[in-house]
């Protein structure tokens, strides 16, 4: 359902209002991994929808944002545009710093597996295309 929605929503009203990267740290990540435990757990868990969902989430919102940074200077209304390049590129950074941090606070609580910090390895590739 989350994802028919957003797929509804986003021309007539993300779009227009610049909210797409939003929308899809939101379907990314507490709608398909909160929807995904719940179809495979028959229980829903906010600390999953809302907590483990993070590291996946800023991923996905990371990359379509620094997309859209490229995209400046077209007239399309997004996040990145309205910030200007440089809050938009330290935003992206953010976000891609943002999702190693909260594996490794969420594999520290145990809420995550430590397999998720195999995505440590991809930071020295991610560091270099953000600077």
């Amino acid at each position: 359902p989350a994802g028919l929605a957003a797929t509804l929503l986003y021309t007539p009203l993300a779009k227009p209002c610049a909210l797409g990267e939003l929308l899809v740290y939101l379907v990314w990540g507490p709608a398909m991994v909160g929807g995904g435990y719940a179809a495979t757990a028959g229980v829903h868990s906010p600390s999953v929808t809302w907590l483990a969902s993070l590291p996946l989430g800023l991923g996905a919102f990371a990359m379509i944002f620094g997309k859209h940074i490229d995209k400046i200077a077209e007239p399309v209304r997004t996040l990145p545009k309205l910030l200007g390049k440089r809050l938009a590129k330290a935003t992206a950074v953010s976000a891609l710093i943002g999702q190693h941090v909260a594996s490794l606070l969420l594999v520290r609580a145990g809420i995550l597996p430590a397999a998720c910090l195999l995505s440590l390895a991809s930071l020295p590739f991610e560091t270099r295309a953000a600077v």
